[in-house]
């Protein structure tokens, strides 16, 4: 994704992870391809992707249990496999 490019040209991706939630979310719940999944930790998604799956969640942060996922990941304990990140601001 380049910097000028919009969420909306990002489109067909298998997983939306919402942090932000109101207009954001919704928009990004039409990025889902179908059968994807659109994961929410803001709360209840207001929208819903054409063909696909909500996961809401609520997180309550934790500095103890945060600091234990940063210290993993440097040591190489948990490891994701992520094919590509697009962010837009």
């Amino acid at each position: 994704m380049r910097d000028n490019d919009g969420l909306e040209d990002v489109g067909g991706v298998d997983l939306v992870f919402d942090v932000i939630g109101g207009h954001i979310g919704k928009r990004s719940a039409r990025l889902v391809r179908a059968g994807g999944i659109l994961v929410s930790v803001v709360g209840p998604s207001e929208a819903r992707p054409t063909n696909g799956s909500v996961v809401d969640f609520v997180v309550e942060s934790d500095r103890g249990q945060l600091s234990e996922i940063v210290q993993r990941v440097r040591d190489g304990r948990l490891r994701t496999n992520i094919g590509h990140i697009a962010t837009v601001e």
